[in-house]
């Protein structure tokens, strides 16, 4: 096993790493290490198995330039790739903001609905994908507006005595304010991810399995993304009733829900649990925020190949110490609410990744008062986040993204998306336009 420093700055994750180990539990850094080595051809986005033609793949060290069957180079492929990532991530936002209410027209889903007979123009397309994304980004940060709230996060939030309902990935504002309601004063209702931007949060998506075994989760309420399937497997192997946001769909499905934690904390009552119960008070949402030498948006969703929550406390630390105004959303935010920076004034925390759009609206206010603006993502995981960094470049803002291997071209997007090199890059680069160089 990793050296605990290594795997998650979060001592609450560590501390159910150590019960896993202990109690033999795969856990995703196990899986992660049992994958190694990982195919080199598909870390640098250069194979393909979109034909049946294929699969095609290109020898990076060739002397002679080499192209797939149907005739792509090396950086077409990967240009090819990243598109169909964005892609994929816009359409994941299309759908959310489907089930939040949101009206998505038709010539949206035109362009998000890529296929592998769309083999030209693919820096053309990028762009128009990023619009879209950023229409929709804008849509549901109107749909759910969410005043700053104080609330808490990390392990501890989960409490020993009394029932804990965990809602995980995305579950619609609707029904968790009905499990709220119903729930009152009998249960804990939280989250993982910070997708329920009204609820305290327990952890993020690298390390969502180990929430489960602190012994406190009762039922766990599932929406329809970022839940893995080995966190659903674990559910079942610790007997913990697992409910699906569909089916909720009545005020009594919703009671049943409630009746079936505290069942189930009847059953584990007494029993010793263990959870790393720090805590941090954390505010989330947004409402307006002060900005007087620039602004910066964190995000992303963490990487196992990093130890978790470390970049992002480390880049929000950088551009707080160069007076910038910080806004976070998804993992990252949740990253840094456990560090305690989402206080009232260091880090606007604005729930979950989907609510970037409030950045947008923000980004654009504070560009026309004539303050840099600027994204970075130093880790990605989900094609939501790689297409909310392509949003973020296309209306403008350069924005820094960590992918692995994966080299795109200068120019991409106006120049806009970046290639993300580390912590002291950024620094240089905020403190640069701070300085008006």
């Amino acid at each position: 096993m990793k050296e605990l420093r290594k795997k998650s700055a979060d001592s609450g994750v560590n501390q159910m790493i150590v019960k896993a180990h202990r109690e033999q539990t795969e856990l995703a850094w196990d899986r992660a290490e049992a994958m190694q080595p990982q195919c080199g051809f598909g870390r640098l986005s250069i194979c393909c198995t979109e034909c049946l033609e294929g699969p095609c793949r290109i020898n990076p060290f060739g002397e002679a330039e080499q192209k797939t069957v149907c005739g792509r180079s090396q950086q077409e492929l990967m240009e090819k790739q990243f598109l169909r990532k964005s892609a994929d991530g816009t359409a994941a936002l299309a759908s959310l903001a489907g089930h939040y209410g949101c009206q998505i027209d038709a010539a949206a889903w035109r362009v998000i609905s890529l296929n592998s007979d769309t083999m030209l123009n693919c820096s053309a397309r990028l762009a128009e994908v990023g619009s879209a994304a950023a229409a929709i980004l804008t849509n549901l940060a109107k749909a759910q507006p969410g005043k700053r709230v104080t609330t808490a996060a990390g392990m501890g939030v989960l409490e020993a005595g009394k029932a804990n309902i965990v809602c995980h990935g995305h579950v619609p504002p609707a029904k968790v304010e009905a499990l709220l309601k119903a729930a009152g004063s009998a249960a804990n209702v939280v989250s993982i991810c910070g997708s329920e931007k009204m609820l305290p949060v327990v952890t993020n998506y690298d390390s969502q399995e180990t929430a489960l075994l602190t012994g406190l989760v009762d039922v766990l309420v599932v929406g329809p993304q970022c839940v893995t399937p080995a966190t659903i497997a674990l559910a079942e192997k610790l007997s913990i009733p697992v409910r699906y946001y569909s089916q909720l769909g009545d005020d009594t499905s919703i009671k049943e829900a409630v009746a079936i934690a505290a069942k189930a904390f009847q059953r584990r009552s007494g029993k010793s649990a263990e959870t790393g119960a720090a805590k941090k008070e954390s505010c989330i949402g947004y409402d307006g925020a002060a900005v007087a030498k620039g602004l910066v948006y964190l995000g992303g969703c963490g990487n196992l190949a990093n130890t978790q929550d470390a970049s992002f406390v480390k880049a929000a630390a950088v551009a707080l110490d160069r007076g910038l105004t910080v806004v976070a959303g998804g993992c990252a935010g949740t990253a840094l609410a456990k560090a305690g920076l989402c206080d009232a004034k260091s880090v606007v925390n604005l729930g979950s990744c989907h609510d970037a759009g409030a950045f947008l609206e923000l980004a654009r206010q504070v560009k026309a008062a004539g303050l840099p603006v600027f994204a970075v993502m130093p880790e990605l995981t989900h094609n939501k986040t790689v297409a909310t960094a392509v949003a973020f470049a296309s209306q403008g803002i350069p924005t820094w993204v960590n992918l692995g291997e994966i080299a795109l071209p200068a120019d991409l997007l106006g120049g806009n998306l970046r290639s993300f090199a580390g912590v002291k890059q950024i620094g240089q680069v905020l403190a640069d336009a701070v300085a008006g160089k």
